[in-house]
Protein backbone atom coordinates (compact mmCIF):
# COMPACT_ATOMS: atom_id res chain seq x y z
CA UNK A 1 0.00 0.00 0.00
CA UNK A 2 1.27 3.45 -0.47
CA UNK A 3 2.70 5.42 2.71
CA UNK A 4 0.33 7.75 3.94
CA UNK A 5 2.42 11.17 5.15
CA UNK A 6 0.96 13.47 7.80
CA UNK A 7 0.36 16.56 6.40
CA UNK A 8 -2.12 19.41 6.87
CA UNK A 9 -5.75 18.96 5.89
CA UNK A 10 -5.90 20.42 2.09
CA UNK A 11 -7.37 23.42 0.71
CA UNK A 12 -10.05 24.04 -1.68
CA UNK A 13 -7.50 26.16 -3.50
CA UNK A 14 -4.63 24.18 -3.73
CA UNK A 15 -3.48 22.52 -6.90
CA UNK A 16 -4.49 19.41 -8.02
CA UNK A 17 -1.20 16.85 -6.97
CA UNK A 18 -0.48 13.81 -8.18
CA UNK A 19 0.47 12.76 -4.06
CA UNK A 20 -3.23 13.31 -3.33
CA UNK A 21 -3.23 9.74 -4.55
CA UNK A 22 -1.30 8.60 -1.80
CA UNK A 23 -2.48 10.67 0.61
CA UNK A 24 -6.32 9.78 0.07
CA UNK A 25 -4.84 5.60 -0.81
CA UNK A 26 -7.33 4.32 2.18
CA UNK A 27 -10.30 5.66 1.69
CA UNK A 28 -9.84 5.72 -2.13
CA UNK A 29 -9.24 1.12 -1.38
CA UNK A 30 -12.57 1.84 1.00
CA UNK A 31 -14.67 3.29 -1.89
CA UNK A 32 -13.98 0.78 -4.45
CA UNK A 33 -14.09 -2.26 -2.54
CA UNK A 34 -17.54 -0.84 -1.46
CA UNK A 35 -18.04 -0.37 -5.17
CA UNK A 36 -16.88 -4.13 -6.24
CA UNK A 37 -19.06 -5.43 -3.44
CA UNK A 38 -22.45 -3.70 -4.70
CA UNK A 39 -21.16 -5.59 -8.09
CA UNK A 40 -21.28 -8.22 -6.97
CA UNK A 41 -24.69 -8.04 -4.97
CA UNK A 42 -26.37 -6.96 -7.89
CA UNK A 43 -24.83 -9.59 -10.07
CA UNK A 44 -27.28 -12.61 -10.27
CA UNK A 45 -29.74 -11.03 -8.00
CA UNK A 46 -33.16 -10.12 -10.12
CA UNK A 47 -34.38 -8.25 -7.44
CA UNK A 48 -31.04 -5.96 -7.74
CA UNK A 49 -31.92 -4.61 -11.08
CA UNK A 50 -32.39 -0.63 -10.76
CA UNK A 51 -34.36 0.93 -13.13
CA UNK A 52 -32.87 4.09 -12.81
CA UNK A 53 -30.07 4.34 -15.62
CA UNK A 54 -27.34 6.16 -13.64
CA UNK A 55 -27.86 4.21 -10.35
CA UNK A 56 -27.95 1.43 -12.85
CA UNK A 57 -24.76 2.61 -14.44
CA UNK A 58 -22.70 3.20 -11.21
CA UNK A 59 -23.30 -0.50 -9.66
CA UNK A 60 -23.04 -2.71 -13.41
CA UNK A 61 -19.44 -0.54 -13.56
CA UNK A 62 -18.22 -1.96 -9.84
CA UNK A 63 -16.02 -4.05 -11.67
CA UNK A 64 -14.14 -0.89 -13.00
CA UNK A 65 -13.17 -0.63 -9.47
CA UNK A 66 -10.24 -4.55 -9.60
CA UNK A 67 -8.80 -1.76 -12.57
CA UNK A 68 -8.42 0.99 -9.93
CA UNK A 69 -7.17 -0.98 -7.45
CA UNK A 70 -4.22 -2.49 -9.89
CA UNK A 71 -3.96 1.17 -10.84
CA UNK A 72 -3.32 2.49 -7.28
CA UNK A 73 -1.13 -0.84 -6.37
CA UNK A 74 1.03 -0.12 -9.42
CA UNK A 75 1.75 2.97 -7.72
CA UNK A 76 2.47 1.73 -4.30
CA UNK A 77 4.91 -1.07 -5.62
CA UNK A 78 7.01 1.93 -6.94
CA UNK A 79 7.05 2.92 -3.07
CA UNK A 80 8.35 -0.28 -1.36
CA UNK A 81 10.85 -0.57 -4.25
CA UNK A 82 12.61 2.42 -2.84
CA UNK A 83 11.54 2.00 0.43
CA UNK A 84 14.16 -1.40 0.05
CA UNK A 85 16.41 0.37 -1.85
CA UNK A 86 15.42 -1.56 -5.93
CA UNK A 87 16.48 -4.86 -4.16
CA UNK A 88 13.77 -8.06 -5.73
CA UNK A 89 14.49 -10.28 -3.49
CA UNK A 90 12.91 -7.92 -0.03
CA UNK A 91 10.44 -6.72 -3.05
CA UNK A 92 9.03 -10.46 -3.11
CA UNK A 93 9.31 -11.36 0.21
CA UNK A 94 7.31 -8.24 1.52
CA UNK A 95 5.02 -8.41 -1.31
CA UNK A 96 4.31 -12.47 -1.94
CA UNK A 97 4.09 -13.48 1.57
CA UNK A 98 0.29 -12.13 2.74
CA UNK A 99 -0.93 -12.77 -0.63
CA UNK A 100 0.35 -16.63 -0.64
CA UNK A 101 -0.93 -17.20 2.91
CA UNK A 102 -4.29 -15.93 1.92
CA UNK A 103 -3.94 -18.40 -0.86
CA UNK A 104 -3.24 -21.46 1.25
CA UNK A 105 -5.25 -20.34 4.45
CA UNK A 106 -8.38 -19.52 2.97
CA UNK A 107 -8.70 -19.80 -0.72
CA UNK A 108 -7.42 -23.39 -0.91
CA UNK A 109 -9.74 -24.67 1.67
CA UNK A 110 -12.51 -22.77 0.30
CA UNK A 111 -12.16 -24.39 -3.20
CA UNK A 112 -11.93 -27.92 -1.34
CA UNK A 113 -15.37 -27.43 0.53
CA UNK A 114 -16.62 -26.40 -2.82
CA UNK A 115 -15.38 -29.93 -4.37
CA UNK A 116 -16.54 -32.29 -0.71
CA UNK A 117 -20.46 -30.41 -0.72
CA UNK A 118 -20.15 -31.36 -4.12
CA UNK A 119 -21.26 -28.12 -6.07
CA UNK A 120 -18.25 -28.37 -8.46
CA UNK A 121 -16.28 -31.77 -9.67
CA UNK A 122 -12.98 -32.26 -9.12
CA UNK A 123 -11.91 -30.57 -12.79
CA UNK A 124 -13.42 -27.51 -11.84
CA UNK A 125 -11.95 -27.39 -8.56
CA UNK A 126 -8.60 -28.11 -10.15
CA UNK A 127 -9.76 -24.85 -12.93
CA UNK A 128 -10.29 -22.85 -10.09
CA UNK A 129 -6.90 -23.44 -8.18
CA UNK A 130 -4.86 -23.01 -10.99
CA UNK A 131 -6.79 -19.86 -12.61
CA UNK A 132 -8.40 -21.35 -15.65
CA UNK A 133 -11.61 -21.79 -14.93
CA UNK A 134 -14.37 -20.45 -17.50
CA UNK A 135 -15.51 -17.08 -16.58
CA UNK A 136 -12.48 -16.53 -14.13
CA UNK A 137 -11.68 -18.47 -10.85
CA UNK A 138 -13.52 -17.68 -7.93
CA UNK A 139 -10.04 -16.05 -6.49
CA UNK A 140 -8.78 -14.83 -9.71
CA UNK A 141 -7.76 -11.27 -8.22
CA UNK A 142 -4.98 -13.20 -6.53
CA UNK A 143 -3.65 -14.76 -9.49
CA UNK A 144 -3.54 -11.25 -11.59
CA UNK A 145 -2.24 -9.40 -8.48
CA UNK A 146 0.38 -12.33 -8.17
CA UNK A 147 1.34 -11.84 -11.81
CA UNK A 148 1.73 -7.96 -11.88
CA UNK A 149 4.28 -8.22 -8.12
CA UNK A 150 6.13 -10.88 -10.08
CA UNK A 151 6.98 -8.10 -13.25
CA UNK A 152 6.90 -5.52 -11.57
CA UNK A 153 10.37 -5.22 -10.87
CA UNK A 154 11.28 -5.14 -14.63
CA UNK A 155 9.05 -2.35 -15.25
CA UNK A 156 10.96 -0.94 -12.17
CA UNK A 157 14.28 -0.79 -13.69
CA UNK A 158 12.85 0.52 -16.56
CA UNK A 159 11.00 3.38 -15.25
CA UNK A 160 14.25 4.66 -13.16
CA UNK A 161 16.61 3.97 -16.14
CA UNK A 162 14.45 7.07 -17.95
CA UNK A 163 12.76 4.25 -20.44
CA UNK A 164 8.95 5.40 -19.77
CA UNK A 165 8.13 5.41 -23.68
CA UNK A 166 9.59 1.91 -23.83
CA UNK A 167 7.13 0.57 -21.47
CA UNK A 168 4.47 2.17 -23.24
CA UNK A 169 6.07 0.68 -26.38
CA UNK A 170 5.44 -2.36 -24.58
CA UNK A 171 2.50 -2.40 -23.19
CA UNK A 172 0.87 -1.47 -27.03
CA UNK A 173 2.70 -4.36 -27.99
CA UNK A 174 1.20 -6.18 -24.75
CA UNK A 175 -2.68 -4.97 -26.57
CA UNK A 176 -1.51 -6.26 -29.63
CA UNK A 177 -0.80 -9.73 -29.07
CA UNK A 178 -4.01 -9.99 -26.79
CA UNK A 179 -5.54 -9.22 -30.11
CA UNK A 180 -4.17 -11.88 -31.65
CA UNK A 181 -4.62 -14.00 -29.02
CA UNK A 182 -8.66 -12.77 -28.85
CA UNK A 183 -8.58 -13.78 -32.56
CA UNK A 184 -6.95 -16.87 -33.12
CA UNK A 185 -8.13 -18.73 -29.95
CA UNK A 186 -11.19 -16.42 -28.31
CA UNK A 187 -12.89 -19.50 -26.29
CA UNK A 188 -8.95 -19.15 -24.35
CA UNK A 189 -8.92 -15.83 -24.67
CA UNK A 190 -12.46 -15.98 -22.70
CA UNK A 191 -11.01 -17.69 -20.07
CA UNK A 192 -7.82 -15.79 -19.36
CA UNK A 193 -9.17 -12.48 -20.28
CA UNK A 194 -10.27 -11.18 -16.87
CA UNK A 195 -7.22 -11.15 -15.56
CA UNK A 196 -4.85 -10.56 -19.00
CA UNK A 197 -6.37 -7.37 -19.55
CA UNK A 198 -6.18 -5.88 -16.70
CA UNK A 199 -2.30 -5.64 -16.35
CA UNK A 200 -2.20 -2.71 -18.92
CA UNK A 201 -3.95 -0.35 -15.97
CA UNK A 202 -1.41 -1.73 -13.83
CA UNK A 203 1.42 -0.05 -15.80
CA UNK A 204 -0.26 2.50 -16.22
CA UNK A 205 -0.15 3.27 -11.99
CA UNK A 206 3.76 1.61 -12.38
CA UNK A 207 4.19 5.37 -14.48
CA UNK A 208 2.75 7.01 -12.13
CA UNK A 209 4.44 6.29 -9.17
CA UNK A 210 7.90 8.33 -9.50
CA UNK A 211 5.01 11.44 -9.96
CA UNK A 212 3.12 10.33 -6.83
CA UNK A 213 6.16 9.73 -4.72
CA UNK A 214 7.77 12.97 -6.06
CA UNK A 215 4.39 14.95 -5.34
CA UNK A 216 4.34 16.45 -8.96
CA UNK A 217 1.33 18.98 -10.06
CA UNK A 218 -1.57 17.71 -12.39
CA UNK A 219 -1.17 19.28 -15.57
CA UNK A 220 -4.64 20.84 -15.89
CA UNK A 221 -5.04 19.66 -18.96
CA UNK A 222 -4.10 16.17 -18.34
CA UNK A 223 -6.80 16.16 -15.64
CA UNK A 224 -8.91 16.98 -18.34
CA UNK A 225 -7.59 13.95 -20.51
CA UNK A 226 -7.83 11.21 -17.70
CA UNK A 227 -11.78 12.43 -16.50
CA UNK A 228 -12.95 12.54 -20.29
CA UNK A 229 -13.23 8.73 -20.59
CA UNK A 230 -16.28 9.22 -17.92
CA UNK A 231 -18.16 11.46 -20.54
CA UNK A 232 -17.26 9.72 -23.81
CA UNK A 233 -18.53 6.13 -23.83
CA UNK A 234 -19.48 6.57 -27.49
CA UNK A 235 -16.16 6.65 -28.37
CA UNK A 236 -16.25 2.89 -28.36
CA UNK A 237 -19.88 1.97 -28.87
CA UNK A 238 -19.85 4.16 -31.84
CA UNK A 239 -17.31 2.11 -33.64
CA UNK A 240 -18.53 -0.88 -32.93
CA UNK A 241 -21.77 -0.15 -34.11
CA UNK A 242 -20.70 1.09 -37.45
CA UNK A 243 -18.22 -1.85 -37.52
CA UNK A 244 -19.77 -4.83 -36.81
CA UNK A 245 -15.99 -6.83 -38.01
CA UNK A 246 -15.01 -5.24 -34.39
CA UNK A 247 -17.54 -7.48 -32.89
CA UNK A 248 -14.88 -10.20 -31.94
CA UNK A 249 -12.67 -7.96 -29.76
CA UNK A 250 -15.61 -5.72 -27.68
CA UNK A 251 -15.07 -7.44 -24.73
CA UNK A 252 -11.50 -6.82 -25.03
CA UNK A 253 -12.31 -2.89 -26.23
CA UNK A 254 -14.35 -2.72 -23.37
CA UNK A 255 -11.32 -3.82 -20.69
CA UNK A 256 -9.47 -1.65 -22.06
CA UNK A 257 -11.77 1.43 -21.72
CA UNK A 258 -13.00 0.59 -18.70
CA UNK A 259 -9.32 0.94 -17.51
CA UNK A 260 -9.41 4.33 -18.48
CA UNK A 261 -12.68 5.16 -16.92
CA UNK A 262 -11.14 3.82 -13.83
CA UNK A 263 -8.40 6.17 -13.92
CA UNK A 264 -10.50 8.98 -14.24
CA UNK A 265 -13.22 7.64 -11.30
CA UNK A 266 -9.76 7.47 -9.08
CA UNK A 267 -9.07 11.20 -9.75
CA UNK A 268 -13.00 12.57 -9.50
CA UNK A 269 -12.96 11.12 -5.90
CA UNK A 270 -9.95 12.38 -4.79
CA UNK A 271 -11.35 15.69 -5.86
CA UNK A 272 -13.98 14.62 -3.61
CA UNK A 273 -12.14 12.56 -0.45
CA UNK A 274 -10.91 16.46 0.21
CA UNK A 275 -13.95 17.66 1.21
CA UNK A 276 -14.35 14.80 3.63
CA UNK A 277 -11.05 14.43 5.02
CA UNK A 278 -11.31 14.23 8.60
CA UNK A 279 -14.34 13.45 9.01
CA UNK A 280 -16.49 10.49 10.18
CA UNK A 281 -17.53 8.49 7.25
CA UNK A 282 -13.79 9.16 5.79
CA UNK A 283 -11.86 7.72 8.78
CA UNK A 284 -14.38 4.28 8.22
CA UNK A 285 -13.42 4.14 4.44
CA UNK A 286 -9.78 4.79 5.79
CA UNK A 287 -10.22 2.15 8.31
CA UNK A 288 -11.79 -0.25 6.17
CA UNK A 289 -9.36 0.47 3.49
CA UNK A 290 -7.29 -1.26 5.76
CA UNK A 291 -8.76 -4.86 5.12
CA UNK A 292 -9.48 -4.78 1.25
CA UNK A 293 -7.47 -7.88 0.84
CA UNK A 294 -9.02 -9.63 3.64
CA UNK A 295 -12.90 -8.92 2.64
CA UNK A 296 -12.37 -9.41 -1.10
CA UNK A 297 -11.53 -12.94 -0.14
CA UNK A 298 -14.28 -13.31 2.18
CA UNK A 299 -16.89 -11.47 0.72
CA UNK A 300 -16.87 -13.43 -2.46
CA UNK A 301 -17.13 -17.01 -0.32
CA UNK A 302 -20.04 -15.54 1.52
CA UNK A 303 -21.95 -14.83 -1.45
CA UNK A 304 -21.69 -18.17 -2.80
CA UNK A 305 -22.64 -19.84 0.62
CA UNK A 306 -25.54 -17.35 1.18
CA UNK A 307 -26.60 -17.80 -2.93
CA UNK A 308 -25.57 -21.93 -3.20
CA UNK A 309 -25.77 -23.27 0.58
CA UNK A 310 -28.79 -21.49 1.47
CA UNK A 311 -30.54 -20.71 -1.48
CA UNK A 312 -30.92 -16.90 -0.98
CA UNK A 313 -32.06 -15.61 -3.92
CA UNK A 314 -34.08 -12.26 -3.09
CA UNK A 315 -36.68 -10.76 -5.69
CA UNK A 316 -37.50 -8.13 -4.26
CA UNK A 317 -35.99 -4.92 -2.70
CA UNK A 318 -36.98 -5.45 0.37
CA UNK A 319 -35.28 -9.18 0.64
CA UNK A 320 -32.29 -7.53 -1.38
CA UNK A 321 -31.87 -4.90 1.05
CA UNK A 322 -31.54 -7.50 4.09
CA UNK A 323 -29.69 -9.25 1.62
CA UNK A 324 -27.08 -6.70 1.61
CA UNK A 325 -27.12 -6.19 4.99
CA UNK A 326 -26.39 -9.77 6.10
CA UNK A 327 -24.05 -10.44 3.25
CA UNK A 328 -22.02 -7.49 4.33
CA UNK A 329 -21.41 -7.59 8.11
CA UNK A 330 -20.65 -11.55 7.46
CA UNK A 331 -18.12 -10.29 5.40
CA UNK A 332 -16.73 -7.63 7.17
CA UNK A 333 -16.39 -9.83 10.78
CA UNK A 334 -14.80 -12.06 8.41
CA UNK A 335 -12.63 -10.66 7.05
CA UNK A 336 -11.52 -8.89 10.51
CA UNK A 337 -10.66 -12.55 12.09
CA UNK A 338 -8.63 -13.42 8.68
CA UNK A 339 -7.01 -9.61 9.47
CA UNK A 340 -6.16 -10.81 13.23
CA UNK A 341 -5.18 -14.37 11.74
CA UNK A 342 -2.94 -13.06 8.83
CA UNK A 343 -1.17 -10.76 11.49
CA UNK A 344 -0.60 -13.35 14.13
CA UNK A 345 0.72 -15.84 11.23
CA UNK A 346 2.96 -13.33 9.55
CA UNK A 347 4.23 -11.49 13.27
CA UNK A 348 8.12 -11.27 13.54
CA UNK A 349 9.36 -14.72 15.51
CA UNK A 350 12.84 -13.68 16.84
CA UNK A 351 14.45 -15.24 20.08
CA UNK A 352 11.88 -14.11 22.73
CA UNK A 353 14.78 -13.46 25.40
CA UNK A 354 16.65 -11.63 22.65
CA UNK A 355 14.04 -9.26 22.51
CA UNK A 356 14.02 -8.27 26.30
CA UNK A 357 16.20 -5.48 27.31
CA UNK A 358 19.32 -6.26 29.58
CA UNK A 359 18.85 -5.24 33.16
Amino acid sequence: MIPEAQQPQTTGRERCNWYWLSRYRGALYGLFMVWIFLFHVQDGLEGMKVSRYALQHVVTSGNFGVDAFLFLSGISLYFAMQKRGGCVRRFYAGRFTRILVVYRIFSLPYFALLNLTGLETAAETWQQITFTRPGGSAMWFLGCIALCYALYPALYRLIVRGQKALCLLLTALYIILLAIWNTLNPEGFAVLEIMFCRFPVFVLGALAGPLVYEKKPVRPALLVVLLLPLFARDLIETPLRLYPALDVYRDLIHRLFGSLQAVGVVFLLVLLLRYLEGGRLYRWLSAFGGITLEFYVVHIAVRKVLRAFLGWQPHRWLGVLAFIFVYFVLSLLGALLLHRLLNWLLRPRGNKAARQPQG
